[in-house]
């Protein structure tokens, strides 16, 4: 990374505005930063299990011996923490020349103060976004060596029920067709953290299907709008990290962030660099994974029209 210098980060005046700015619903939803669950390994496991089909229970008769012992099985699968990790470093004359306007002839107060402050507190919303990305689109990697980075799997893969929609146009049969898949299987069982994940072009579509939503409801402190299928109630969250052609259903009430826990330093943190010229670095760093439950609850639409 380049290091910050009165060069290359001039300084204005007026409010600050970011644009193209992707929100991080999904990784809000879920907990954010804030709520993270941790642990000592840099690989974990999501175990789940099954009781089996309710109507294979043999007629019993008065008096009879004890019948045939039965146990339940467990299956497992592993995903991995993936590092999230990148520096800060802005130099001394960037700190302290503060009015050093780039605009000529324009009175008023620089918009940033405290350089360092404000990098970091722009690396800290990138970074967010990142791991949002990756827990949205992540590809499972598990690397033999240090040659290779870790790789956390995503919702998109990790969703096991899939409707191929072939290039054609989201439509009420499709999502129901998904939502009987997901509910058949045992997924969807909380009503209230049932959600559809989806970009803008599904959401327009969305709506063309059911109707404007009126009623919401309040996920993970996210407020979404809420639709009505035949089988139950879907919350709808927005985010521009899901491809446009993709549209997931899913469990969130079986989705977790697990991370790291560094000793003395705590799971996503920030520390100084040491020292090697007139500048200050810093890292911001944390080693995150996606827990995202049994892939029976979740599932997606894929390869969806996305023309309008």
């Amino acid at each position: 990374m380049p290091v910050g210098t009165t060069f290359n980060l001039p300084n204005y005046t007026g409010t600050i505005y970011e644009i193209n700015k992707p929100n991080a619903k999904f990784l809000s939803a879920i907990g954010g930063l804030n709520k993270i669950e941790p642990i000592s390994n840099k690989i974990f496991e999501i175990t789940t299990y099954e009781l089996g089909s309710d109507d294979s229970n043999p007629a019993n008769t008065e008096g009879q011996d004890a019948p045939a012992s039965t146990v339940y099985g467990r299956s497992g699968i592993i995903n991995v923490l993936e590092i999230f990790h990148q520096t800060v470093e802005v130099s001394y004359t960037k700190q302290g020349a503060t009015q050093h306007l780039a605009t000529q002839g324009i009175g008023g107060e620089s918009n940033v103060e405290n350089e360092m402050d404000w990098q970091v507190e722009q690396t800290l919303k990138k970074l967010a976004r990142r791991i949002n990305y990756q827990f949205i689109n992540g590809t499972f990697q598990k690397p033999s060596d240090n040659s290779q980075p870790r790789r956390t799997r995503g919702i998109i893969q990790a969703a096991a029920h899939v409707v191929d929609a072939s290039g054609s146009a989201l439509s009420s049969a499709l999502i129901e067709e998904l939502v009987k898949k997901i509910w058949d299987s045992g997924g969807l069982d909380d009503e209230e953290t049932a959600v559809i994940l989806c970009n803008s072009t599904q959401k327009i579509k969305l709506d063309r299907i059911y109707g404007k939503p009126e009623d919401s409801v309040t996920v993970g402190g996210v407020k979404l709008e809420r639709i009505y299928t035949p089988l139950l109630t879907l919350a709808v969250m927005v985010d521009k990290h899901v491809p446009q052609d993709v549209l997931l259903i899913l469990s969130l009430n079986k989705i977790k962030i697990k991370g790291l826990e560094i000793p003395g330093k705590g799971i996503v943190f920030e520390e100084p660099l040491a020292k090697t010229g007139a500048s200050d670095r810093t890292q911001i760093y944390g080693e995150l994974g996606l827990d995202h439950g049994p892939g029976e609850a979740h599932g997606k639409i894929i390869n969806l029209d996305t023309s309008l």
